[in-house]
């Protein structure tokens, strides 16, 4: 995610009683009889003792094509038992296709998410049809959501990539403190940043931490297609109180004019 939007996150997380002990070394885990203990290693300020009923641990997912007999073709390219696949959504067999978590595509990220992988799905049966998709899948373009407390969802480059792309870059933020309906619903907290080309404009990517940010990320989709200014979208009449009025005020701000903070 954006680094403004990390921060953002990490400010509502804490102001919920949850610690982050980050850049640190698991030592050793205890099961105890009330749940669990553990002694963590701290580089910075030595070790420490941890308690808690339950321990999760998240360590990435990975792809379960083990059996599939993919090695009888040698034809279709793995890593890691990723598989391989062309903008068609086909392995080195023609015939045979890959969607969703296990695809891997050479040279740029794939998102392992529902939503890509249904879109890929319907990619691949207008292929096999011998249809014509209308349109390919622009994977700068897919959104995330995160259904936490606060919500974060985004869509297209964040400030660092459209940089490192080469962009002319200009950002702007709204807060959701200056949002009427987010103190309706007693949720005022978070922000919505937009990063856009200062040569032309083009919405380049949008950001979100913050009450609802996993609805009305669909609007920012469908600037990012439709390749919307932020001048577009000052123009678009948001209602009054919505949530999404933080997406016009971000616009605003890209410009240095927001006008309610």
């Amino acid at each position: 995610e954006d680094e403004a939007i990390c921060a953002e996150f990490e400010k509502g997380i804490r102001r919920r009683g949850i610690k982050f002990h980050t850049g640190v070394k698991m030592e050793k885990v205890t099961e105890t009889a009330s749940g669990v203990e553990m002694l963590v290693a701290d580089p910075k300020g030595g070790a420490q003792t941890l308690s808690a009923e339950m321990l999760l641990v998240a360590v990435g997912r990975r792809p379960v094509t083990e059996g599939l007999g993919l090695e009888k073709f040698p034809k279709v390219k793995t890593d890691r038992g990723f598989v391989f696949v062309n903008g068609k959504m086909q392995t080195g067999e023609s015939w045979l296709y890959a969607i969703g978590d296990i695809v891997a595509l050479e040279g740029r990220p794939h998102a392992q998410l529902a939503h890509l992988a249904s879109h890929e799905g319907v990619l691949a049966a207008e292929v096999i049809a011998g249809k014509s998709p209308a349109h390919a899948i622009n994977y700068d373009h897919v959104p995330g959501a995160t259904y936490s407390d606060p919500e974060v969802a985004s869509i297209g480059l964040t400030e660092k990539r459209a940089r490192e792309k080469g962009y002319a870059v200009k950002v702007g933020t709204f807060p959701f403190t200056a949002i009427a309906k987010a103190k309706i619903l007693g949720a005022a907290e978070g922000m919505v940043k937009i990063v856009a080309d200062a040569k032309y404009d083009e919405v380049l990517g949008v950001h979100a931490c913050g009450p609802r940010a996993t609805e009305f990320i669909a609007e920012a989709g469908a600037l990012l297609r439709l390749e919307a200014t932020t001048e577009e979208i000052v123009a678009i009449i948001h209602a009054h109180p919505t949530l999404s009025e933080a997406m016009g005020e971000a616009a605003m701000a890209v410009n240095g004019k927001p006008i309610h903070v």
